[in-house]
């Protein structure tokens, strides 16, 4: 397991929401608190966000399709799709410009922006 230098900073019409801190790193798997919202990417094919905090919700991402996923609160769950508009991924980063749709309607579109690095500050006893 690896530390890292987390950057991503989430884009809509709404405004923005920015991150910048420390992860943990393993197995393709980059995990972080982004201000207590559990946070859990899942590198590969097919990108996974994964967010949690009195909800639960994963995104898919794959270049050119709509992956449908759910919204889980106590409330109920809400079916959801995003549809990937464009992604690039290159060493340690990645952009993915997407729409979310709620109810068969576009919602907002985004672009996540995400960036990481080995942690220099480790400390070695």
């Amino acid at each position: 397991m690896s530390k890292i230098n987390v950057e991503c900073v989430l884009e809509s019409s709404e405004g923005k929401h920015v991150y910048k801190g420390k992860a943990l790193f393993k197995d393709g798997i980059i995990t972080y608190d982004d201000h207590g919202v559990m946070t859990k990417i899942v590198l590969g094919d097919v990108i996974a966000v994964e967010r949690r905090k009195d909800y639960k919700m994963t995104l898919f991402f794959k270049q050119g399709q709509t992956i449908e996923s759910d919204y889980i609160t106590e409330h109920g769950t809400l079916c959801m799709s995003v549809k990937t508009l464009e992604l690039v991924k290159e060493d340690n980063s990645f952009k993915i410009k997407y729409v979310l749709i709620l109810d068969d309607k576009s919602a907002s579109t985004f672009l996540l922006n995400f960036k990481y690095s080995i942690d220099s500050d480790i400390n070695y006893v």
